[in-house]
């Protein structure tokens, strides 16, 4: 949820935060012991790494500030050349046009967008994803885009495939 989000990136954004607040920890079979375990910036982004959907957290002005590593290997750029940059230093103008009118959408209404979107990576392969995108904002006003990324372009070919084999079949059943 977005709040589990918020809470994970106030604590990572300022390093004086730490985290202790058990509603990040909305199961309550979690020990209690666990819950009032205060977590470390590097132990957090070492939790963002193990996620398998990539991840990333923009600036007001576009820019990408926090991002996993599936981030960086879904783009097909290196963590060095992402940080501080925007859509537009990497992507077709088509595609950055779409992504940065989505973004300015949640940035002003604060309302959580979900986006079916085409996305060419750096080796110039395209790919069908999800996004969906929320507004953070921390103790000091600040607000910043969390939005995550899934690949459904194997997805999207099973369907097309599955939709013309209907097609075809529904034509042969009018033929004979």
């Amino acid at each position: 949820t977005c709040v589990a989000w918020q809470l994970l990136l106030s604590s990572i954004l300022d390093p004086t935060e730490r985290m202790n607040d058990s509603k990040f920890f909305l199961d309550s079979s979690v020990p209690q012991y666990t819950q009032q375990q205060n977590f470390s910036s590097a132990f957090l982004l070492r939790m963002i790494n193990s996620i398998s959907d990539p991840i990333f957290v923009k600036n007001r002005q576009h820019q990408l500030i926090l991002f996993n590593d599936a981030f960086c290997n879904f783009i097909g750029h290196s963590r060095e050349e992402l940080i501080g940059r925007s859509d537009y230093d990497f992507f077709p103008k088509a595609e950055a046009d779409v992504f940065r009118e989505k973004d300015e959408l949640v940035f002003t209404t604060g309302i959580t967008d979900e986006n079916e979107e085409f996305f060419t990576d750096a080796y110039g392969v395209a790919h069908f994803i999800q996004t969906k995108k929320c507004l953070f904002e921390d103790e000091r006003g600040n607000y910043f885009l969390v939005g995550t990324i899934r690949d459904v372009t194997q997805q999207k070919r099973v369907e097309a495939e599955l939709a013309e084999k209907a097609s075809l079949a529904a034509l042969h059943v009018e033929i004979n």
